[in-house]
């Protein structure tokens, strides 16, 4: 499993002018502490005050941070800062989250525009005293390929999965047809023409879904041969459009 590289901007609280750290432990409480290999904080507050702060709420990061100092009023340090962070990493050995609720709007948008670049997964923290953290946090894994890219049979894969349409509605369009089985309770999924495809060739298709973004492989632990697929929130809004194209 790949280390999480996680970057976060941070803001001052209006009221103290102190770090505005809250989005960040919210964050951070959101994702299982063995999987993180490195935090990054973005501001121009003072570095001690953060790093001090974050290290005893979550004693398991300490020498595990970093500040970089950025100019809050210029988005292009905020996207230099990210791909700085990227450039020091393997590719194949980590991936990346950042936080970009913290801070500026420019600041937020350099993040945002940074996370595109990288590929990276965004997450952004809603104010509420009345969620819980999970509820909180908000989850957004970046699209890789534009929407007009995707091979009918991975738009097929989409469909089923967000339950959008079902046999006869794909035989009516040029989407693929589709299989539908079921295994050892789980639902696992087939595509094909009138001429069936292997299952190399169906995990190929879903490799590369997940590759962009779009969906989550996961094996059914009683059955390893068994993939549970799951829309991303991209994904789910990619399926609706798809549907919706195919309906016109």
């Amino acid at each position: 499993m790949k280390k999480i590289i996680y970057i976060a901007t941070i803001g001052s609280d209006a009221r103290t002018k102190t770090p505005n750290l809250g989005p960040i432990t919210s964050g951070l409480s959101n994702i299982a502490p063995n999987s993180i290999h490195k935090v990054y904080f973005l501001s121009d507050l003072n570095k001690e005050t953060i790093i001090s702060t974050i290290s005893t709420q979550f004693p398991y990061l300490n020498k595990k941070t970093e500040h970089l100092s950025i100019d809050i009023f210029n988005y292009e340090t905020l996207m230099e800062a990210v791909l700085k962070i990227y450039g020091n990493y393997p590719k194949d050995m980590f991936k990346f989250t950042i936080n970009i609720t913290g801070g500026t709007k420019i600041m937020s948008l350099g993040a945002f525009m940074g996370a595109i670049l990288i590929g990276a997964e965004v997450q952004y923290i809603k104010e509420s005293k009345e969620k819980f953290i999970g509820e909180q946090v908000i989850e957004i894994t970046m699209p890789k390929i534009p929407v007009y890219e995707i091979h009918p049979i991975q738009k097929g894969i989409l469909l089923v999965l967000k339950n959008a349409i079902n046999d006869k509605d794909i035989i009516q369009s040029e989407v693929r047809k589709i299989i539908i089985s079921d295994y050892a309770g789980k639902k696992e999924y087939s595509f094909g023409t009138k001429k069936e495809l292997s299952p190399q060739i169906i995990s190929y298709h879903c490799k590369i879904l997940e590759n962009n973004g779009l969906i989550v492989r996961s094996h059914d632990d009683a059955n390893r041969r068994v993939q549970i697929l799951s829309l991303t929130l991209i994904g789910n809004i990619l399926a609706k459009f798809i549907f919706d194209e195919i309906k016109k």
